[in-house]
């Protein structure tokens, strides 16, 4: 059974259990442009398990945006002040891409609220690039700070026309959202990544462009209590999709091993 919780930050789908009570609570958290849509799926298949929790995270489906600029670390407070409202439980965190960065953000700042975490296609690490690339890339930011400077000088709007030719598909798709984007993809959470305690079990497909399997091998080294999947001829967007048989069957072993 589902029942929709709305306040000032968040639009919840809970699927009640069908047990009374269970000690588990999974906190679903999506990727960035997706909504709670995107995990329901999964969360269904756990209704006997667990309380499940399916997040819009703020900016995203019927959740309003935030009125600031906000980074993974604001988002993962607000979350945080969520399940402090909320009787005991032990938390589960289930996050794909986007829901990744919150979720290493949650785990590692607020520990006594996580007792576990599962990344599925996990971002928030910087790729390894070519010195063409990095070249290639300040070449663009700084040109584009160039035309920002034109603007302001003849009213013109050349930086804007630039940046959405050169910009990321979610960059162009981002909308009012897109100052979030610009700050939540600039972050480097190595170091905040290495601080998590929770055991953590980690999920990638090894045809990932967005997210790739190296994300996931770095991570399951930057975090003590961790173990890797790596599914192959599986995509970013497959391993929640056609996948997700797959993952779930990951996702159920990780939460019969989980320990006090």
């Amino acid at each position: 059974m589902q029942e929709n919780i709305r306040n000032d930050v968040f639009n919840i789908i809970h699927i009640k259990p069908k047990q009374e009570s269970p000690s588990k609570r999974v906190l679903w958290l999506h990727g960035w442009g997706h909504t709670h849509a995107n995990m329901l799926p999964l969360a269904e298949f756990f209704d006997d398990a667990a309380d499940n929790y399916v997040f819009d995270l703020p900016g995203f489906g019927a959740s309003p945006q935030p009125k600031d600029v906000w980074g993974t670390e604001d988002y993962a407070k607000a979350i945080a002040d969520w399940v402090k409202s909320q009787p005991k439980a032990d938390n589960i965190l289930v996050g794909h891409s986007f829901g990744c960065r919150v979720s290493v953000q949650l785990a590692s700042r607020y520990p006594e609220l996580v007792k576990a975490i599962c990344l599925i296609s996990p971002a928030g690490l910087k790729r390894k690039r070519s010195i063409y690339f990095v070249i290639r890339a300040l070449l663009i930011k700084y040109f584009a700070r160039f035309l920002g400077i034109l603007d302001k000088l003849f009213k013109t709007n050349m930086r804007t026309n630039y940046s959405m030719k050169f910009g990321s598909r979610d960059y162009k798709n981002a909308g009012s959202m897109r100052q979030i984007f610009v700050k939540t993809i600039s972050e480097d959470l190595s170091d905040i990544a290495t601080q998590i305690k929770a055991q953590t079990t980690i999920i990638v497909g090894d045809k990932d462009n967005e997210t790739p399997v190296e994300f996931g091998q770095r991570y399951n080294k930057l975090i003590p209590n961790s173990e890797l999947f790596i599914f192959p001829e599986i995509d970013h967007y497959s391993i929640i999709s056609n996948a997700r048989h797959q993952t779930i069957n990951v996702i159920k072993k990780f939460f019969s091993k989980i320990t006090d």
